[in-house]
């Protein structure tokens, strides 16, 4: 899952979550979960995290810190100044209603398709 977050007005940095791994990259995306919503599991699917994020349950940063690290290409997240989730509902009761309603959460894989018909992407041709 990719976290983008908004540092100018054109300007955005980015960090992955990944959330479907194993071994390191899910004991990162483990804590960077836990940190975000008081100690709770990391979801089973990036669907249900997005779903999760998209109705405010997690905590969402005010202030982010970056550092630039000589000879890396890209700037890394180091640490974030986190305010409390929009959506003060129940996380449990939300964990209720991705698990009763998982089968239309990952229903619809995504299309990136020019025409959404599953089609291919043509070359460019110049």
């Amino acid at each position: 899952m990719r976290v983008e977050y908004q540092i100018g007005f054109n300007d955005f940095i980015s960090e992955w979550v990944c959330i479907e791994h194993t071994g390191y990259a899910r004991s990162k995306a483990e804590a960077w979960w836990s940190l975000r919503t008081n100690g709770h599991d990391l979801p089973l699917s990036v669907d249900e995290a997005i779903w999760l994020a998209d109705e405010g349950y997690l905590k969402e940063p005010s202030k982010i810190k970056v550092r630039q690290v000589p000879g890396d290409k890209w700037p890394r997240i180091c640490g974030a100044t986190l305010e409390e989730p929009r959506n003060k509902g129940d996380y449990e009761t939300a964990e209720e209603w991705i698990a009763s309603n998982i089968e239309r959460l990952n229903a619809t894989p995504f299309d990136d398709t020019p025409n959404g018909d599953g089609g291919q992407i043509d070359d460019i041709p110049f």
